[in-house]
């Protein structure tokens, strides 16, 4: 699942880490890393979202997906994991 406002959060603590008035040993080190660990959190967030993008457009041209998202509770998400597990009928 992908993590909700994860550019708001890595901004956050970038913009926290910045404000901080007290000079810690190995500050520098531990910045650069908090920086780099945001940095691979919102690269990871958008390649879920490429990879659900794509999940749902190969979902909807399924012959299947209007039959299948017509059932309550049932979207593009539910509707490909459920032909995943029984797949194509014969």
């Amino acid at each position: 699942m992908p993590v909700r406002n994860a550019a708001a959060i890595a901004a956050a603590a970038v913009a926290a880490a910045k404000t901080q008035t007290v000079r810690l040993p190995g500050e520098e080190v531990a910045a650069g890393l908090v920086a780099q660990l945001a940095q691979e959190v919102i690269s990871l967030d958008e390649r879920i979202k490429t990879t659900d993008a794509d999940i749902e457009g190969r979902f909807r041209r399924h012959p299947l997906a209007e039959v299948i998202t017509s059932m309550p509770g049932m979207g593009f998400r539910l509707g490909a994991e459920f032909l995943a597990a029984v797949g194509d009928p014969p």
